[in-house]
């Protein structure tokens, strides 16, 4: 197998995916078997991986001069001690209206028409630090708006997925 002339920047899988399927096709008439081609399945990981590097996670920033009740996300967004118990206030209140939210949510379930199911039910609340994380962020954008301001406009701190069969999913849609 010759080399493949891929694209540099992650944003062109298309043209990624076309100069291999070319490459591969071009390739077909003198095949190998597959383990004759494992150290070249190997290179082009290598090549990927140095390509597209995977994002490591952020290490956990230095919390040691932060006032106490201070929250600090990993993406260095800070809640001061007075802003965090307020986003603590507003994540509490949100979790007492979810029960009844996810109630009409499992009727719709149940009446749509179309054998509509929620899927992913047990995670249709985004958890708490990761909505911490969310309203710092946003709180050092907007820092005069209010945490639960902030909360209602985070589009998936309450989520629900309803899959349908391909053949009812626009009417499904619909339908919820």
């Amino acid at each position: 197998m010759g080399s493949v002339d891929l694209p540099d920047q992650p944003d062109e899988p298309g043209r990624a995916y076309e100069a291999v399927r070319a490459h591969v096709s071009a390739d077909a008439t003198g095949q190998g078997s597959y383990w004759d081609k494992v150290p070249k399945f190997r290179q082009m990981w290598a090549d990927h991986e140095r390509r597209w590097p995977e994002r490591q996670p952020a290490a956990e920033p230095d919390r040691s001069a932060d006032p106490a009740g201070t929250y600090r996300s990993r993406g260095g967004f800070k809640l001061d001690p007075e802003r965090h118990a307020e986003t603590i206030g507003a994540i509490g209140r949100m979790r007492e209206t979810e029960p009844s939210i996810s109630a009409d949510m499992q009727a719709v379930e149940k009446e749509n028409t179309c054998g509509g199911r929620l899927a992913g039910f047990d995670r249709r609340i985004k958890g708490d630090d990761r909505l911490k994380e969310k309203v710092a962020e946003q709180a050092a954008a907007e820092p005069d708006k209010s945490s639960s301001a902030i909360l209602r406009k985070i589009p998936d701190a309450l989520r629900f997925t309803c899959c349908f069969e391909p053949d009812n999913y626009v009417r499904g849609h619909y339908d919820i």
